[in-house]
């Protein structure tokens, strides 16, 4: 038990996450963490010209003819395509993945998806729009 400014007495809560050890925070603090995810994709070249073309992102770099690093315009994150036979599978747990951009990029994007055929599959307000790539990935670009 703990004594609040008034001077009752109140009960300390564990946290459901337990606080992670000082060196873990300074990591983190140091520009480390999820830096990329990597995606299975049969057709590299459509991938590629589908986040390049359509979404606006820039290639980082290639690994191999069969592997693509992708980054956003001011992130510091990588979307990574691997060149695979097998198909994405929807047991893997993946629902989505988002990317935040500017409220004129949003309708950009949505013009360019309409553009080529692409479905709007969801939307949360006037602020989200959830569609899949080439690859069968639901990807959703918002704008908070």
């Amino acid at each position: 038990m703990a004594r609040n400014k008034s001077g009752c007495e109140r009960r300390l809560r564990e946290p459901l996450i337990p606080e992670p050890e000082k060196s873990y925070r300074t990591l983190m603090k140091a520009n480390t963490g999820l830096r990329h995810i990597a995606l299975k994709t049969r057709d590299l070249k459509k991938t590629e010209r589908f986040y390049t073309e359509v979404l606006g992102l820039k290639v980082a770099f290639r690994v191999s003819r069969n592997m693509i690093f992708l980054s956003s315009a001011r992130g510091n994150d990588l979307l990574n395509f691997i060149k695979s036979d097998e198909k994405a599978r929807s047991d893997q747990g993946l629902d989505h993945f988002g990317f935040k951009i500017s409220k004129a990029h949003l309708k950009e994007i949505e013009q360019r998806l309409k553009r080529d055929g692409v479905e709007i599959e969801g939307r949360r307000g006037r602020s989200s729009i959830y569609f899949r790539d080439p690859n069968g990935y639901m990807v959703e670009c918002y704008c908070d």
